[in-house]
């Protein structure tokens, strides 16, 4: 009933998009790791769209630069 007119996801991510200012970041991620992320933000997404109201809208972000946690994630949930 009800659910809100918008819903602001900041999911967690790899982080890639802050390596220049900290490059020490890098050493704890992996292929394993980025796909985990990636499954945790396909998780938090549904939940996020399951509380929303009729019309409302939804603002997914990352600070990743990977395609697999923007671009992609956004289409793997649409479809």
């Amino acid at each position: 009933e009800g659910g809100a007119s918008a819903v602001v996801l900041d999911a967690p991510c790899s982080a890639s998009g802050i390596l220049r200012t900290r490059p020490e970041a890098k050493v704890h991620q992996s292929r394993e790791s980025v796909e985990a992320l990636c499954e945790t933000q396909q998780r938090l997404l549904r939940a996020a769209w399951s509380r929303l109201a009729p019309g409302g809208e939804l603002l997914y972000t990352t600070c990743s630069l990977l395609r697999a946690e923007n671009e992609e994630a956004v289409q793997r949930f649409a479809a």
